[in-house]
C-alpha cells in the first residue's frame, strides 16, 4: 500500500495521516482481497476539548451506573450467631470452607465492636494463597483498619495477579498515605493500572501526594493517568505539579493538565485544600 504522514513541527506530533493498502488472504484456489483506507488528523483545541468533554460525561455516567449497581447489592448484616460460625469456619482445614467464610465476610456489614477479632482471624488465610488469599484480602478491606494497611501492602508483592488486584482494591477502602504510595507504584503495570486508579480515587486527598509524584514517571501513559486522577481528587496543592507537567508536555498532556487544573479550581474556588 501507500500513504502519507504529515507532521506538526511546532508540536512535534503527527498532524495528519492518509493510508491506502490492501490485505490479501490466500488459500488453495481462493484469494480474498480486503481494501483498507485509514485517515486521521490532529484535532484542534476546540475539537479536543469537545472530545474530552464527551469522554468525561461518559465516564461520569458509567461511574453513576456503577454506584447504582453497588447500592443495589449493599452489604448484608450478620448477626452474632452467624458471625461466630463464620469465624470458626475461617480456621477450618478445608481451604474451600475457609474461603467461603471469608467471601461472606467480605460482603457483610461490619460489626464495629468485632472488627479486630475478624481482622485477626482473617490473617492466617493470607498465607494460603489462591482463592483463600483473595477472599481474605477482600474481607480485610471490609473489616480491617489502619493497622491492617501494612498487611495489605505486603500482599502487593504476591505473584498471583488476582491477589494483587484484590489488595489494591482493599487498600482503596483505607485512606492512608502509606497505602497510596504502595498503590501508586502499581500504576505502571497494565495488570493493575485500572484497580490502582480506582483505589487512588477512592482514597481522595490521602492519595494526592502519591499521585502527583507520578507526573514525573518515565511512562507517558502513567503521567496522563496521574493528571486525570488529580483532576478528580486534587486540591490547590496539585496546581503547581500540574503546571510543571504541562510545561514539559505536548498534545494530550497539555490537554489533560488543563482539564485537571480547571476541575481543581472549580472544586476549590477559594483556594482551600479541603475536599
Amino acid at each position: 500500500g501507500k500513504g502519507e504522514i504529515r507532521f506538526d513541527l511546532q508540536q512535534r506530533v503527527p498532524a495528519s495521516m492518509e493510508m491506502e493498502y490492501r490485505i490479501e488472504m490466500r488459500a488453495p484456489q481462493v484469494t480474498v482481497t480486503i481494501p483498507v483506507t485509514v485517515s486521521a488528523r490532529l484535532l484542534d483545541q476546540t475539537e479536543a476539548e469537545q472530545v474530552i468533554k464527551e469522554r468525561d460525561e461518559a465516564i461520569a455516567a458509567a461511574r453513576a451506573r456503577a454506584e447504582e449497581m453497588r447500592q443495589n447489592r449493599e452489604q448484608v448484616a450478620v448477626d452474632g450467631d452467624e458471625l461466630d460460625k463464620l469465624l470458626a469456619a475461617l480456621g477450618a482445614d478445608s481451604t474451600s470452607q475457609a474461603s467461603a467464610a471469608a467471601m461472606r465476610l467480605a460482603r457483610a456489614e461490619p460489626v464495629e465492636d468485632r472488627r479486630r477479632e475478624v481482622a485477626e482471624a482473617l490473617e492466617p488465610l493470607l498465607s494460603r494463597g489462591g482463592v483463600a488469599a483473595v477472599a481474605a484480602v477482600e474481607a480485610l478491606g471490609t473489616w480491617g483498619g489502619a493497622e491492617d494497611v501494612p498487611k495489605l501492602i505486603a500482599m502487593l508483592d504476591e505473584g498471583n495477579m488476582l491477589v494483587r488486584q484484590a489488595a489494591i482494591t482493599a487498600l482503596g477502602k483505607h485512606p492512608d498515605q502509606r497505602g497510596a504510595e504502595a498503590v501508586a507504584r502499581h500504576m505502571s503495570s497494565t495488570q493493575t493500572r485500572r484497580q490502582a486508579g480506582q483505589a487512588l480515587r477512592s482514597m481522595g486527598a490521602a492519595a494526592e501526594a502519591a499521585v502527583a509524584s507520578l507526573l514525573d514517571h518515565a511512562d507517558g501513559i502513567v503521567r496522563l493517568e496521574a493528571a486525570k486522577i488529580l483532576g478528580d481528587i486534587g486540591t490547590e496543592n496539585s496546581i503547581a505539579p500540574l503546571e510543571a507537567f504541562r510545561a514539559n508536555s505536548r498534545g494530550s498532556g497539555i490537554t489533560e493538565a488543563d482539564r485537571a487544573i480547571k476541575a481543581i479550581r472549580e472544586r476549590h474556588p477559594d483556594g482551600t485544600e479541603g475536599q
